[in-house]
């Protein structure tokens, strides 16, 4: 059913707010004399706004779905992100504990021979072993105190590793295990870890070019010191020893002849 509307002079009427959907509009007329036209009606469809259309909603799903889709795609690439960071991290800090490793190994090399740095990795400690052919090299810088006594203590230092340095090559070209220093006294023994018959003979040309190279160094400075060796054939135990700093020594009476 429906209601008329109270009769009125004006050719208009205004119509707000009405939800989109189909409507007929009836209409009737009057004249002066109270005579009512019959009822004549218009139809007509109110359409829903376009935001409220079903493609609309369609785009908005389209648009969320899109923007979830992004959100966890972010997501993800910051899962990565973070992932590779830490990977990387990971990465440096293995590469660094590889690198300490590696600085680990080679000072633990340059201390110990390798047969005993290994036996020490495997067991923690490590067997003494007698040899019966070894020689032994000893070398002293001949008044060693009273220069010490007269000479900068870092110009002294600085000269004694330049010594030491060169001695290093030296031994170590000629397969000869350097044993230990002691102020100006450098030790040296062929014929261990690794036993060989030849050792006597390599030992005397390590000595030799020793001596070499400090009468070279005579010839262009007048205050290079004079360098004494001893050498030495015979029995002696060889071991390493300590506990938390280990050295590698020789004992016997071959070392103390």
């Amino acid at each position: 059913g429906y209601e008329w509307s109270e009769w009125s002079s004006q050719g208009f009427c205004v119509f707000t707010n009405l939800s989109p959907g189909k409507y007929t509009f009836r209409v009737r007329s009057q004249d002066f004399y109270g005579n009512i036209s019959p009822e004549d009606q218009i139809s007509l469809r109110i359409s829903a706004p376009v935001y409220f259309t079903w493609w609309a909603y369609l785009i908005y799903a389209l648009i969320i779905l899109t923007f979830i889709y992004l959100l966890r795609r972010l997501k993800t690439i910051k899962d990565l992100q973070k992932r590779y960071k830490l990977e990387e991290i990971i990465q440096e800090r293995t590469e660094a504990l590889i690198k300490e490793k590696e600085k680990s190994e080679n000072l633990l090399a340059n201390i110990l021979p390798k047969n005993i740095e290994d036996e020490l990795k495997s067991t923690g400690k490590a067997t003494s072993s007698k040899f019966k052919m070894v020689t032994v090299l000893f070398a002293d810088i001949q008044g060693f105190t009273k220069i010490a006594e007269q000479m900068n203590p870092e110009k002294l230092i600085d000269e004694l590793d330049r010594f030491y340095f060169q001695f290093d090559s030296v031994v170590e070209k000629f397969n000869i295990e350097k044993i230990k220093t002691i102020g100006d006294a450098y030790m040296a023994a062929g014929g261990i870890p690794i036993k060989n018959r030849t050792n006597p003979v390599e030992v005397v040309l390590a000595a030799l070019q020793m001596q070499k190279y400090m009468k070279d160094l005579k010839k262009t400075k007048t205050d290079i010191w004079d360098l004494r060796i001893g050498i030495h054939t015979g029995s002696v135990i060889a071991g390493a020893v300590g506990q938390k700093k280990f050295s590698y020594d020789i004992w016997g009476d071959t070392v103390n002849t």
